[in-house]
């Protein structure tokens, strides 16, 4: 596996494991949200990113990325970062799931940039999980209010 491709392989595996940090995430603070209106926006964005994650997965199946099985490190510093939040209350809470989003829209405008990304997902990033990801934080904002 030459540079270029293991740098694709990176690329993607963080992708994979940023949308299953961020289901882990919306999971664990959904065990904390009592209120309707903002528990079923969290739910709905939840999945949102676990269709993320099995679509990128399907995307990557046309290659040969190994892809773990966990969400890695990224996923146990969101589950501590919600937990600690959640002490806290609903907006603290949400500012950091705002956090989260934000790292993940950057994530997905820098994986766009590398050329050798297969273009299938390249455009499936561009068309679908960005303007998602923009649409996420603005929502999440509205709920910090």
């Amino acid at each position: 596996m030459n540079s270029l491709k293991k740098l694709d392989s990176e690329k993607i595996v963080e992708c994979i494991q940023g949308e299953w940090a961020a289901v882990e995430t919306y999971q664990k603070a959904l065990d904390t949200i009592k209120e309707h209106k903002t528990f079923s926006r969290l739910e709905e964005i939840k999945n949102h990113h676990e269709e993320a994650s099995q679509c990128l997965l399907n995307i990557n199946s046309e290659n040969d990325f190994h892809i773990p099985k966990t969400s890695g490190a990224w996923g146990s510093l969101a589950y501590v970062a919600t937990e600690a939040a959640a002490f806290f209350g609903k907006n603290a809470t949400i500012h950091t799931l705002i956090k989260g989003e934000e790292h993940g829209l950057e994530l997905y405008k820098s994986t766009i940039e590398n050329s050798e990304i297969p273009l299938t997902m390249k455009l499936h990033i561009e068309e679908v999980l960005i303007p998602r990801q923009y649409k996420h934080i603005e929502s999440l904002k509205k709920l910090a209010v």
